[in-house]
């Protein structure tokens, strides 16, 4: 080494400019200084630096990798049992100090990098990844507030005293406490959470494990289950004894399905308020797959008041005359399956003014496919579209008078009748249960073939007989006619000529307005089923009147029969037998009928002239 020289030393600045290659540069208990300027270390290979580096106005400056295989510190001298430590003193208001400050420019890099990364015996324990993502894999436990402006991801239990602020996603496999007031935009768990004070969530909770809140939790945004209408409020073995919930919003699951449901494990759903109401704002749909007692609306009222009741409220803020009130529809499937209304229950506001409001009730049901109106009610009357049919035993009218529009009112309608009496009661007197004590009755009596009236007392009952047709009795007792009218067949569309039938039932007077064609034989019957023979009594008396006009030439009555045969005898007013006709006149004849026997009749007649 005698023969080198291995620094080159510039004669003019006196600097070492040069250390020759392959050999060392070594100070041995001396000092390397500059007095001014900065000293600058290139080396091709390392430099191992045993003692303090001292640069009393400059930097130390190392432009490749600076590796410490000791400890280290920085501005202090280091403590036992400490690999690296930072003393400083910030005392410039005017001056943005850091700590420990490092801009890496990752342009390439795999997907495991991290900014940071701390690890015990080779296992990762708190990491913070280019994104600025951090993960702490123990228990993190944070004094005073805190506040993460983007995701916290925790895999060990996370003790917070005071509070927390996410306003990222939250992720926690291991168990996360807070103290004090915390906000989480989003917070997915599997683990345990435990919160002590107020928790207000911004947005969703995703629980894969258990979700403790001792304190009031207030979710600002949604509750989110983990799939598709995957989500529960406690469990079969400890459900729910009182949650109060503000509101909940249930939305669309994750494939767009708007039929949303809350359902229990087991046994019965209970909505309980302590203010006595449950307000639904929309529409109710109940679906039941029993075919009973499938609503049931129950009143525990000890009062002798009505209840329950159920309210349909027609809440208009501009109410007018014939406004619909409310509705009960009946709905079913036809036989394509298609929902079809067969039945509804409405009701009509009549008048709306105040003090003098009316109301309406309307039945209507489906006929031929077509709505049809079966019933209205109003206080003054109700009205029926159809039949009424009563089933009972009893029909009572608590009216004053009964008005029936109808032809006919018919009796005993039914299948398969018999003949039996009936007819109609007039109550005159009651005792103090209600029952008849004297009446008046107009009935048919059917063993006697004939209408008769009653006059009851008690069980006493005095029957008088009218005159039918078909009679078999006299009327008992006197009759007094006052007025009377007599029926009569006025034939209008043919004249008379030969044979014609004189029927007896249901008429007294046979009249043609056209003038005669022929002469004509005068048959008397009962009528075309019935023989007069049957229709009278022996010393029965029947008075008929014919009529006949005749034109120009005359024509007359030139035979008399009574069912089909010529009577025993036939007598004519002042002797002359079948009288001629009255040209331009008209003729009426007058037969007096007497039955004396078994189809035995004397005819006793005449013939009057008006022209």
């Amino acid at each position: 080494m005698a023969d080198r020289f291995p620094l080159v030393v510039n004669s003019t600045t006196n600097q070492i400019t040069e250390v020759m290659s392959g050999d060392d540069l070594l100070f041995d208990s001396t000092d390397l200084k500059t007095s001014t300027g900065n000293l600058v270390l290139n080396p091709a290979a390392d430099v191992d630096i045993q003692q303090d580096i001292v640069n009393s106005t400059g930097n130390v400056k190392v432009d490749d990798e600076l590796e410490v295989t000791g400890r280290l510190a920085l501005g202090t001298t280091v403590g036992a049992g400490t690999d690296l430590r930072i003393n400083r003193t910030w005392n410039n208001n005017a001056v943005t100090f850091m700590g420990l400050d490092m801009d890496i420019t990752p342009t390439a890099l795999a997907s495991a990098s991290r900014l940071v990364r701390l690890r015990n015996t080779g296992v990762d324990k708190f990491t913070i990844d280019v994104d600025g993502n951090t993960r702490t894999f123990g228990t993190l436990t944070v004094d005073g507030a805190t506040t993460l402006s983007s995701t916290l991801n925790a895999v060990g239990a996370v003790d917070f005293d005071s509070t927390l602020n996410v306003d990222g996603n939250t992720t926690l496999v291991g168990t996360l406490g807070v103290t004090g007031a915390t906000t989480l935009t989003t917070l997915t768990t599997s683990g345990d959470i435990t919160v002590t004070g107020q928790a207000t969530f911004t947005s969703a909770i995703d629980a894969n494990s258990t979700l403790n809140v001792q304190g009031i939790s207030t979710f600002q945004s949604n509750i989110v289950p983990s799939t598709d209408e995957g989500a529960g409020l406690g469990t079969s073995a400890l459900p729910w004894a009182a949650a109060h919930i503000g509101e909940i919003e249930i939305a669309n699951g994750t494939t767009g399905n708007d039929d949303n449901t809350i359902t229990t494990a087991t046994g019965d759903l209970f909505l309980t308020s302590a203010g006595g109401d449950i307000t639904i704002t929309g529409r109710v749909q109940m679906t039941s797959s029993d075919s009973d007692n499938n609503l049931t609306i129950t009143s525990t009222d000890s009062t002798a008041d009505i209840g329950p009741d159920l309210i349909l409220y027609r809440n208009s803020s501009t109410p007018a005359d014939d406004d619909g009130l409310g509705s009960i529809r009946f709905t079913g499937n036809n036989d394509l399956g298609v929902e079809q209304l067969y039945a509804r229950i409405y009701s009509r506001a009549t008048d709306v003014t105040d003090n003098t409001e009316n109301g309406k009730v309307f039945i209507d049901v489906i006929d031929g496919g077509n709505n049809v109106n079966a019933m209205e009610i109003t206080s003054a009357q109700v009205t029926i579209g159809g039949n009424l049919v009563v089933n009972g035993t009893q029909t009572v009218l608590n009216t004053t008078t009964l008005s029936v529009e109808d032809n006919t009112v018919e009796l005993r309608r039914g299948n398969n009748l018999t003949a039996a009496d009936g007819g109609i009661q007039v109550n005159l007197t009651t005792d103090a249960n209600g029952a008849s004590t004297s009446s008046q009755q107009l009935i048919w009596d059917n063993s006697a073939s004939s209408w008769r009236t009653g006059d009851v007392v008690g069980n006493t009952t005095n029957y008088s007989s009218l005159v039918t047709e078909a009679r078999d009795n006299d009327i008992t007792g006197t009759l007094t006619v006052h007025s009377m009218l007599e029926d009569a067949d006025y034939v209008t569309g043919s004249a008379a000529t030969g044979t014609i039938n004189f029927d007896a039932k249901g008429r007294n007077v046979l009249w043609y307005s056209q003038n005669a064609t022929g002469d004509v034989t005068l048959n008397f019957r009962g009528d075309g089923s019935t023989t007069l023979d049957t229709m009278m009594d022996a010393t029965e008396i029947l008075t008929s009147t014919f009529v006949i006009p005749n034109g120009t030439t005359a024509f007359k009555v030139a035979s008399v029969t009574v069912d089909g045969s010529a009577p025993t005898a036939v007598q004519w007013a002042n002797g002359s037998a079948y009288p001629a006709g009255t040209p331009s006149g008209t003729d009426v004849y007058v037969f007096t009928i007497i039955k004396t026997g078994a189809n035995a009749f004397t005819v006793l007649a005449s013939q009057s002239t008006f022209s």
